[in-house]
């Protein structure tokens, strides 16, 4: 996306993305806490053979930045139990609907 000054660009939660700027510019973001949601209801926009670009590249990048030895630590560090919690969000506000505390 081409964004022009004033524009903002919301990324849903867990999509990877890259930024470059064609000029000097300030970035910022801005994390919320959003709805509980299900994790088998969550569609990736990617193709299989696009999700696999976005691995290798990915796999490029982090080796020129972690070290090898390190990289297995890093990458159980950033994801350890972040499944986890979405699910247990999820199931907590299935819980609250069923019982009347919230609505759907």
């Amino acid at each position: 996306a081409l964004l022009h000054p004033g524009d903002v660009l919301y990324l849903p939660p867990y999509w990877w993305h890259h930024v470059e700027t064609l000029t000097e510019s300030v970035g910022m973001n801005f994390w919320f806490e959003i709805a509980p949601f299900n994790m088998a209801q969550l569609k990736f926009p990617l193709t299989d053979n696009q999700v696999i670009g976005v691995r290798r590249n990915l796999e490029k990048f982090l080796s020129s930045v972690v070290p090898p030895r390190e990289l297995g630590k890093f990458l159980r560090t950033i994801t350890l139990n972040r499944w986890e919690v979405v699910e247990e969000e999820t199931e907590e506000h299935e819980r609250n609907i069923e019982s009347g505390k919230e609505k759907a």
